[in-house]
């Protein structure tokens, strides 16, 4: 008889275990789930404002000439900015390739 009644107890007890340690994972996923969207989101903010502010620096210069493969931004101290600003829309292009 006592064999039974402690089996029978923990039949319950680890029932209760399980759903509760079910419920908790089903939390953690929906979480999971919102930090996903959320840094999507943050993504596409991030990415948006890039190309928006490729898009002016392109907007800036008057079609660029090829940039070389392996072109690199100038300093700001040299002063020459239309030059500046040309590398600044290669290096958008690059970033950015979608942007005509």
């Amino acid at each position: 008889m006592e064999a039974i009644l402690f089996s029978a107890v923990g039949f319950i007890f680890g029932k209760e275990v399980n759903r509760t340690r079910a419920e908790i994972a089903e939390i953690q996923k929906e979480k999971a789930e919102k930090e996903k969207e959320i840094a999507k989101d943050h993504a596409r903010t991030a990415e948006d404002k890039g190309k928006r502010l490729a898009e002016k620096v392109l907007d800036k210069v008057e079609a660029p000439p090829a940039a070389p493969d392996d072109f690199k931004l100038r300093s700001l101290s040299q002063g020459n900015e239309k030059q500046q600003l040309i590398d600044l829309a290669h290096y958008a292009k690059k970033l950015y390739p979608s942007i005509d």
